[in-house]
């Protein structure tokens, strides 16, 4: 409950930014470059005040409280934005509701076709590899969900994104296909953070072992380059 209401909160205010900047940008389209880099440089700059100050704070006050904290920040910013803090502008009603419509006009789309049927691939093995992750519980299941994940994101995800997207543009399929490779392949902080964070079994083992204002001090770092 408490993961999607924190979800929620940055999900919404994400949601309503982008629409007020692209309203504004239809306007004021000399002004549309400095307002992405307003928005990205608020957005960098909040990190790196919270990656320097969660550290010391989760020595202090502990990790349930910094993720009642999350929450609880997540929340007050998820109420001014479904109060319409952002002052947005809804579409009229007969323009709302058309979700079905535009899948059906992206499907007959002869190019923007192969970009839905790219969406469709991934969101496939998506729900495979989660479904997988719940359905298996032996002991060696972190070992056969991560060789089905690593088999799935080089075999087939992929090689469907370069097909597909090819037809589109051979340029987009060849970013689109790095980018996705270098997120599958590339460990994510979130993953490493149960490698090398201070636990009594990881320093057994001998994993670097980091204290959280450590930790806290290298994604601070990470942030400005």
């Amino acid at each position: 409950f408490f993961l999607i209401i924190a979800n929620y909160g940055i999900a919404s205010p994400d949601v309503a930014v982008d629409a007020a900047v692209a309203e504004r940008a239809k306007t004021h389209p000399e002004l549309a470059p400095d307002m992405q880099a307003l928005c990205w440089g608020a957005l960098s700059i909040g990190g790196l005040l919270a990656a320097v100050t969660v550290g010391s704070m989760q020595a202090k006050i502990g990790d349930r409280q910094i993720f009642g904290l999350n929450a609880f920040t997540g929340l007050s910013i998820a109420i001014p934005a479904a109060l319409g803090f952002m002052q947005e502008q809804r579409e009229p009603p007969h323009k709302r509701n058309r979700a079905c419509d535009s899948i059906k006009e992206g499907f007959r789309n002869p190019v923007g076709k192969w970009v839905f049927y790219t969406a469709i691939a991934v969101s496939i093995c998506s729900v495979f590899l989660g479904l997988l992750a719940v359905l298996e519980t032996s002991h060696n299941s972190d070992v056969i969900n991560g060789s089905l994940t690593l088999a799935c994101a080089v075999c087939v995800v992929a090689p469907a994104v370069w097909l597909f997207l090819r037809r589109v543009s051979p340029v987009l399929a060849k970013a689109s296909t790095f980018i996705f490779l270098r997120e599958a392949l590339q460990p994510s902080t979130s993953v490493l953070f149960y490698w090398y964070r201070r636990t009594e079994e990881n320093c057994k083992k001998g994993y670097p072992c980091l204290d959280p204002e450590f930790i806290g001090l290298m994604d601070a770092v990470a942030y400005v380059f």
